[in-house]
């Protein structure tokens, strides 16, 4: 080809370069910020294997599980009205679920939905429930919540049927009493560590026990930070049970549940919070969780509060295509760079935590732990080192104080919510 124009290679010192030029120079450290104890910079470029995070959830697509739980009064007709909706997941507490049983379980077989127990099952309901999986020809029970007797559940559904029992619930009294999100992501590993074991002292193999075990994990409103969240913790879960020398390579994945934190969100001009959804489900979708669980955006269980939830999954999945791209932030090496920091901080906290995990339990240790993180979260909000529209900036005239309008749990009993 004649006249073929040569263009000159760029190094990163090249780059560095002409990014201070834009700073009128100033270092580009200027531009750093810091998470927590993370220093994230910007500017990056190639230094990990871009397969260092390649343990993916299951399934050739990034599709998730449309999740809606319902624990009102209400609970059977807003579940239904979800499921024709578009749901694909819904929890029901065993006790309003056991008033209409045979027709919930007929009514999920017939729209293809699955079922989440909020609580523990009785061996009747258990009965049930695999009764009308076999009379429907497919799975119903997608997981169990709470704490379970394993030997006996194992018993009732069978050697050949290994389903999530164990949810390893980081979200409820943890990231939603604003926990930080590098102690929630080494506490569920701990936790999980910890039940692994346990299911192996009681005589179930590595494979079995990593398949019973699942974890709900809490979604903040750091964009970037949530979406490396879902990938790191796959690859740090997938090294714990690498450990144990599993027999089948699938064993090393798990199911993740991202559930939409209430600490970030307002309950006053509870509008914006619809807002801070679409985003941190974005970041769930594009992090690669299974499922997503979005809560009322006005903290009221309601056909209208349920109906917005399930639409930011569809504006997501049908006009956005977040489903369509498996791991879509794979090699950006900004994902990446921060996916590795991210990675070592909360595997540096694992390991600190996991030894002391079970004297901390007994003795108070972690609820200690989480109160002085809500602490520190109050003051950032009361203080403005932390912004959040509605609630301590931007906000609508005649509110109440940061600590009143944020819904964290106290904040809640305070609203009779």
């Amino acid at each position: 080809m004649k006249n073929q124009a040569e263009f000159p290679s760029q190094s990163a010192q090249d780059w560095a370069s002409s990014a201070e030029r834009e700073l009128r120079g100033k270092p580009l450290e200027s531009i750093s910020w810091k998470f927590e104890s993370l220093s994230i910079n910007p500017f990056c470029n190639s230094v990990c294997d871009a397969d260092l995070f390649n343990i993916r959830k299951v399934g050739a697509t990034n599709d998730w599980q449309i999740r809606q739980d319902f624990r009102s009064d209400r609970a059977l007709e807003l579940a239904r009205n979800a499921v024709s909706g578009g749901a694909q997941v819904v929890g029901l507490p065993t006790d309003k679920l056991q008033k209409d049983l045979e027709e919930t379980l007929s009514f999920l077989a017939d729209h293809n939905a699955k079922l989440v127990l909020l609580d523990p099952p009785d061996s009747s309901l258990m009965v049930s429930i695999l009764e009308a999986e076999k009379r429907h020809g497919q799975q119903l029970l997608y997981e169990i919540e709470g704490v379970t007797e394993q030997m006996e559940l194992s018993r009732i559904v069978g050697a050949e049927r290994f389903l999530p029992t164990r949810v390893i619930d980081t979200y409820f009294g943890i990231n939603d009493s604003g926990s930080e999100t590098i102690f929630e992501l080494a506490l569920a590993l701990a936790a999980g560590h910890h039940s692994l074991v346990q299911l192996m002292d009681e005589g179930f193999s590595i494979d079995q026990a990593a398949a019973m075990i699942s974890f709900k994990i809490g979604v903040n409103g750091t964009y970037l930070i949530e979406v490396c969240k879902w990938r790191v913790f796959r690859k740090l879960w997938a090294t714990i049970v690498e450990a144990y020398e599993p027999a089948n390579s699938c064993s090393v994945n798990t199911r993740i549940t991202a559930n939409l934190s209430t600490w970030n969100k307002t309950v006053i001009d509870v509008d914006g919070n619809l807002i801070r959804q679409a985003a941190e489900s974005m970041a769930a979708a594009i992090g690669g969780a299974d499922s997503i669980l979005i809560p009322p955006f006005d903290h009221r269980e309601s056909a209208r509060s349920a109906r917005l939830a399930r639409n930011i999954h569809h504006l997501l999945k049908g006009e956005s295509w977040m489903s369509h791209v498996k791991d879509p932030v794979a090699g950006s090496y900004f994902f990446e760079e921060l996916s590795v920091q991210l990675a070592d901080e909360v595997w540096q906290n694992f390991q600190k935590l996991d030894p002391e995990y079970e004297g901390l339990i007994r003795a108070g240790g972690i609820r200690d732990m989480l109160n002085e993180q809500r602490q520190k979260s109050l003051s950032k909000l009361n203080e403005k080192d932390e912004i959040r529209v509605g609630g301590n900036k931007y906000q609508l005239t005649g509110v109440q104080p940061v600590v009143d309008v944020m819904t964290s749990t106290s904040a809640w009993e305070k609203k009779g919510q």
